[in-house]
This record gives structure tokens, C-alpha cells and sequence, in this order.
């Protein structure tokens, strides 16, 4: 397979170089031994001044050859951001379920699907977490949650010891759920399982709907944003 490598790029800057990554080789063969000839060809339709956006990385045939190996080919995608912009992933990968790397799973099922990072479904009172490896300073994260109809809650974290597991966390708790019924809670994680609540704030109805949640982390201090 010849998939194009996924890449993210700043508002007003050119594309950067577009490039693709080749698996299924045998008996130990890499590209360099492989006998295969040419490069493929790379495109995508996003130019310097391109919207802030997810935009296709199409990979073709173009001048590949091979007497032993048929190719088969996975597009990718380019993320056009705002300036600062650390990380960013909209969940599109090809095929579809795709990998989940760069997220490392640290306990639970996890599957990217649809484009979205989707957990689950997971044994009754057990947790499920996926994290990026990247250490950053000063930042904030945001992501768009759904929660699954009668789910305890879920949310983000920032300030992760992967070692133990310790953190800072923005969580969501639904109607009805025992951890608290429509309240956003800053939480601080001694481990992976174990916390105690920092503050807490009243929501509307928090169902199975798309919810912005944003967790700013900026030296000791911490803030928690709900849909704005």
C-alpha cells in the first residue's frame, strides 16, 4: 500500500512537501530493495490561501513500476489551521476503520471510524483512555463530544504524567448519570482512576448531542469552557 502521510500546515503558509509512506513488502524487503521503480503521484487541492480546513492528499499510480508487487493506494489528509496550532486531528483516515496512531491507547477500546476517535463499548465501571505523547508548555485542547445514551461522562485532559497516570481533566456528565446529573467538572487525577473535584458548574440538558468542550492550560492555572 502507498499511503500519503498525513500533514498540517498554518493559514497563508505553502504546502509542505507531500510525501507518502509504503507497507506490505515481503520476505523482508523494503522499498530500497524492493526493485520497485518511479514515484507516485501526490496532489491536493489546497493552495497558500486555502480556508482553514481538512483538504484530501490524493495519491495516484504515476510513474510506479513493479514486476512483483501489485500497489494499492491510501489518500491523506491536509490540515490547514490557525496560526499556534500545535496538533490537530480530524479523524479522517483511509481506509475507514483506520489507525489510530499518533493516539496511544492506555486502557478501554478505541476505534477511529467515520471521522471520529470513538471509545468503546467497554466493561461497566471501567475507564477507557487514549493520549498523544506530545509535551507541550502553555496551551489549550478542544475537541467536539458526543456521549453514548446513559454514559457516566467523558471529557478532556491536559498536565498528563504518563507514568502515573496524574492529570488535570474538563469532564461532562450527563442527565441521570451517578457521577452528578448536567454539571461540567474540573477534576484532578492522582492516577488513572482515582480524583478528586476541583470546581464544578451547572449545564442544560447534555443528552447524546455534539458538545465544544476546551481545557486551557497556562502555568498553574486551568479553565474549563462548555459550548462557549
Amino acid at each position: 500500500t502507498v499511503r500519503a502521510d498525513d500533514l498540517m500546515r498554518t493559514y497563508g503558509a505553502p504546502n509542505p512537501p507531500l510525501t507518502v509512506s509504503y507497507t506490505g513488502f515481503i520476505n523482508g524487503e523494503t522499498l530500497a530493495t524492493s526493485g520497485v521503480t518511479g514515484s507516485p503521484s501526490v496532489t491536493t487541492t489546497a493552495v497558500t490561501n486555502s480556508p482553514i480546513g481538512a483538504y484530501p492528499i490524493v495519491v495516484g499510480a504515476g510513474s510506479l513500476a513493479s514486476s512483483k508487487y501489485a500497489f494499492a493506494f491510501a489518500n491523506g489528509t491536509l490540515n490547514v489551521v490557525a496560526p499556534g496550532t500545535l496538533f490537530v486531528d480530524g479523524f479522517t483516515r483511509s481506509p475507514d476503520p483506520g489507525p489510530l496512531a499518533p493516539w496511544v491507547v492506555q486502557a478501554g477500546s478505541w476505534s477511529v471510524t467515520g471521522g471520529v476517535l470513538a471509545g468503546g463499548t467497554n466493561m461497566h465501571h471501567s475507564y477507557g483512555f487514549a493520549y498523544l505523547t506530545n509535551t507541550w508548555a502553555d496551551y489549550s485542547a478542544q475537541a467536539q463530544i458526543k456521549l453514548s445514551a446513559g454514559a457516566f461522562g467523558g471529557g478532556l485532559a491536559t498536565r498528563l504524567n504518563r507514568a502515573t497516570g496524574a492529570r488535570y481533566a474538563a469532564w461532562i456528565y450527563p442527565e441521570g448519570s451517578p457521577g452528578g446529573s448536567n454539571v461540567v467538572r474540573l477534576l484532578k487525577f492522582q492516577n488513572w482512576t482515582e480524583f478528586t473535584v476541583m470546581q464544578q458548574a451547572s449545564l442544560p440538558a447534555v443528552g447524546t448531542n455534539w458538545h465544544a468542550l476546551k481545557l486551557v492550560a497556562r502555568g498553574n492555572r486551568l479553565a474549563a469552557r462548555y459550548d462557549g
